[in-house]
């Protein structure tokens, strides 16, 4: 996998996985990665400088990125760092400054809609499914209250 931010990560296929009534294949990857293009800045903003010798990567190395993909729909991605990205001194590999923990979330539009087609198809089936059988059994209570109304209005 590589991306503008990403080096070249090699990802591990980890399955088929359920998302939303889509069944998914999902890769992963959780090392170590070094980041610091992703620092890098704009014009705008001037991002992190780094000395020579040091480096920017995720805090015990717990970078993780996975992604699950549908075919026919798209992908999801998750990835992120919640130890916390840190300026690291290459040569004593020791922790000079923390910079930030993250992690994001994103899906194609076409998988989340996807996802919400499914879900209504699922409500329609199910409403078909029970339905009869709820009205069967509320005209049963009605009836059976029906009669017991009649039992005892005739007693007394």
């Amino acid at each position: 996998m590589r991306s503008s931010y990403l080096p070249g990560l090699l990802l591990k296929f980890s399955g088929l996985r359920e998302i939303g009534g889509l069944e998914t294949y999902l890769f992963s990857y959780k090392r170590a990665i070094a980041s610091p293009a992703v620092y890098g800045g704009t014009a705008e903003t001037p991002g992190v400088k780094l000395l020579p010798g040091q480096d920017i990567r995720c805090a015990d190395d717990n970078f993780y990125y996975r992604i699950w993909i549908e075919p026919r729909t798209g992908v999801q991605v998750e990835e992120g760092c919640l130890s916390g990205d840190f300026v690291y001194d290459k040569a004593t590999g020791n922790k000079i400054s923390a910079i930030d923990r993250w992690n994001g979330v994103s899906a194609g539009s076409q998988l989340s809609s996807a996802i919400t087609e499914i879900y209504s198809d699922r409500l329609v089936y199910l409403s078909a499914l029970y339905l009869p059988e709820l009205l069967l059994m509320g005209s049963l209570a009605v009836l059976a209250m029906g009669r017991l109304h009649r039992n005892t209005t005739a007693v007394a």
